[in-house]
């Protein structure tokens, strides 16, 4: 059986690797995301939500989909999904 995967954006500066990233790991996740570090923190704010819809769309669009949004990325989440229902 393959693992259950989420999709996790961590707080600005956060790790998919660490803290609940890698708790999530250690509980057997398959963990997704976007870090707000390297060039992707460099992007513009409407570039980050559109490539973040774009995986949602991709990877995480179904009754299974699990998503983590933490801290700063909450609101960046909730306007992915306006985005997606708008596409």
């Amino acid at each position: 059986m393959a693992s259950p995967k989420i999709y996790y954006l961590p707080g600005r500066g956060g790790s998919i690797k660490e803290g609940l990233g890698k708790n999530l790991f250690e509980r057997g996740y398959e963990v997704w995301g976007r870090e707000t570090r390297g060039d992707f923190a460099g992007l513009e704010f409407a570039d980050q939500v559109e490539i973040i819809a774009q995986d949602l769309k991709k990877y995480f669009f179904d009754d299974k989909s699990k998503v983590i949004a933490n801290f700063c990325y909450s609101r960046r989440f909730l306007e992915n999904l306006a985005l997606i229902h708008t596409h």
